[in-house]
């Protein structure tokens, strides 16, 4: 679709927002109880295979998530899932545009959502209202919620305050080539090695006059320091650390994986994870000239991040 009816179409929805009552209050009409299964959030740098991985656990999980018009109608997402959910179970299509699955119901970033939900002072009616949506979505769908959106590398202490038993995917994708990834989205979204793509670190004005190549090196091992911290104190058991290379090489294997982490409540649907392919492409190793992947391993030594 065009970029500019994308936008106009974002601002059409956002006047709606602001002007119509109506559907927030029926969607408070809609909100009971606030016990839950964990939600589950998937964390980890930009281009990490977070986008894939979220789209494979919608597809052979029983789980609830977001989708792209719940999103875009974002003051009431669970009146709007209700109204617009799929009835046939979805097919993995594998196909996103960094961050971005296509289709109505696909699930999806939310970063409206997610800013309401966990960057506003976490008060206690608001985590109240936060905790009734997550838990009439999980009864909808009859699964834990997934969320994906990697600002939310930021908001863990904000997420635990909400959800103190929340569940977390941490996924790694050797430094060298997420740095790699990232300076070739540039060039491909933007045409231009400068041009910020991705979540900003914590004090990035610091680094932003860098070559560009030290600049995307220290974005990486700047999101993950706050990743760190903010997982410190809970237990490991809320924590999965998980390859991306290792999901690639078969996807139903770690959905199983990851299925046995959290436990019961998150069922596999056997019918919909065959539609799995057995391996996903896994990018790896040098797609730049030598010198340029040279700096790139260079970079990556110099923040200290493997």
């Amino acid at each position: 679709m065009n970029i500019r009816l994308i936008r106009i179409a974002k601002i059409c929805i956002q006047t709606f927002h602001r002007l119509d009552p109506v559907l927030p209050n029926l969607e408070r009409r809609l909100l009971h109880e606030t016990n839950l299964p964990p939600p589950i959030f998937i964390i980890g740098p930009p281009r990490s295979g977070s986008t894939i991985l979220y789209e494979a656990l919608t597809v052979g999980c029983k789980c609830a998530f977001i989708t792209n018009v719940a999103a875009l109608l974002y003051r009431c997402p669970v009146l709007i899932t209700r109204m617009f959910h799929p009835h046939s179970p979805r097919q993995f299509s594998g196909k996103n545009s960094y961050g971005y699955i296509p289709g109505f119901t696909s699930p999806a970033e939310a970063k409206e959502l997610n800013e309401s939900w966990f960057d506003v002072p976490q008060k206690p009616q608001r985590i109240e209202v936060t905790r009734k949506q997550f838990a009439e979505l999980a009864r909808f769908f009859g699964g834990p919620v997934i969320i994906k959106n990697l600002r939310n590398n930021l908001r863990i202490p904000s997420i635990l305050q909400s959800f103190p038993d929340a569940r977390f995917i941490w996924l790694h994708r050797p430094a060298t080539d997420t740095i790699q990834s990232l300076l070739i989205g540039r060039r491909r979204i933007y045409n231009d090695d400068r041009t910020w793509l991705g979540i900003k670190p914590p004090g990035w004005h610091a680094f932003i006059d860098l070559d560009p190549i030290d600049q995307i090196a220290h974005q990486v091992a700047g999101l993950e320091e706050p990743i760190r911290s903010g997982l410190i104190d809970i237990p490991e058991t809320q924590i999965l650390r998980l390859d991306l290379e290792e999901f690639c090489q078969s996807p139903s294997k770690c959905l199983r994986k990851i299925s046995e982490w959290y436990g019961p409540e998150l069922n596999l649907l056997s019918h919909s994870i065959q539609s799995l392919p057995e391996r996903l492409p896994f990018s790896k190793g040098p797609k730049v000239d030598k010198e340029e992947w040279r700096r790139i391993e260079e970079a990556a030594l110099r923040v200290s991040i493997s």
